[in-house]
């Protein structure tokens, strides 16, 4: 709610600003002084506020005992989603409930003799890639989350959204087929998370938690 209402007065006025004029910002924050002061941002003169995302809102789904539906995968914390708090906070974030995944999860966990795993050799394979491919890809990937699976939803705009990034992680895709890149792997593994975002917000045909579209759907009348 907070971060679309930062959105309507960004669209209404064209900015929102943080006012630390009853601070001695750069005694207090130097470090976060020293960010503005790198990004010309002048704190006296209101530090610029957008919408984003502070915590992962979604997860691994997990049991009462921290375990996933991968064999001997448990999570906890943020990347988990226990569904305690709801559709409100889908990962779990609660400091008191990652205490109690926490230890639950341990216990489990701990029940498990140790395995050794060999690691895999890695494949012989040309690791350069085009100059400036993976930022450009990178850029390109986040405008279209910004663009179109932002804090406001539009059916029609997820549905072109999801087009865009089945392209996308096609080009990235024909290149991890023949090379090995960190930037690249991570690329990808950025690509699929995001077509997998899209999709879910695609099938959720109601606003819920985080999940806000612009217009409800009208349900057929009787």
């Amino acid at each position: 709610m907070v971060a679309r209402a930062v959105e309507a007065e960004r669209d209404r006025t064209g900015g929102v600003y943080l006012d630390v004029s009853p601070l001695d910002f750069e005694a207090e924050f130097p470090d976060l002084n020293a960010e503005c002061e790198k990004r010309g941002v002048d704190p006296d003169d209101g530090i610029p506020v957008a919408p984003a995302e502070h915590f992962l809102c979604g997860g691994i789904d997990v049991d009462t005992e921290g375990r996933a539906s991968l064999d001997r995968l448990f999570a906890v914390g943020e990347c988990a989603r226990t569904g305690v708090h709801g559709a409100n906070r889908l990962a779990s974030t609660s400091l008191l409930e990652a205490l109690v995944w926490g230890l639950r999860a341990g216990e489990a966990a701990a029940g498990y003799e140790a395995e050794e795993i060999e690691a895999h050799e890695l494949l012989d394979r040309d690791p350069t890639l085009p100059e400036g491919f993976a930022e450009e890809k990178s850029v390109r990937l986040r405008r279209v989350m910004d663009e179109y699976v932002g804090i406001e939803r539009d059916p029609s705009e997820l549905t072109r959204a999801q087009a865009v990034l089945r392209r996308l992680k096609g080009e990235v895709d024909a290149y991890t087929r023949t090379r090995t890149s960190r930037s690249l792997y991570e690329l990808r593994g950025a690509c699929v998370t995001a077509l997998l975002v899209a999709r879910a917000a695609a099938e959720q045909e109601e606003s819920r938690g985080c999940h806000h579209l612009v217009e409800e759907p009208t349900a057929d009348a009787d």
